[in-house]
């Protein structure tokens, strides 16, 4: 039987987004949100941030995106922390 910390939430893509990590820049945005209990009642979420310049309504194709770590880590940590603060007990 599985322990609680080693139960695995759902994971999540997210497409089509726009400044929604990188604001400020006119970015199309994908990511990829990893959850996961670390005790029975302490969730962690890893988010992996991809972005690709790109005009119009029609996102670019998956090939054109790039990672956020190298240029955006920051942007990325904190739209986790933002985003996910609340996982966390008070």
């Amino acid at each position: 039987m599985a322990k609680p910390q080693d139960l695995r939430l759902p994971n999540f893509a997210l497409s089509g987004l726009r400044g929604d990590v990188l604001s400020g820049h006119n970015y199309w945005e994908r990511l990829h949100i990893h959850l996961a209990l670390v005790e029975p009642s302490v969730a962690e979420a890893m988010v992996e941030g991809y972005y690709a310049p790109g005009i119009g309504a029609t996102p670019p194709a998956t090939s054109a995106y790039e990672s956020m770590e190298k240029d955006y880590y920051e942007d990325l940590i904190r739209f986790t922390n933002r985003t996910f603060a609340n996982l966390q007990p008070q």
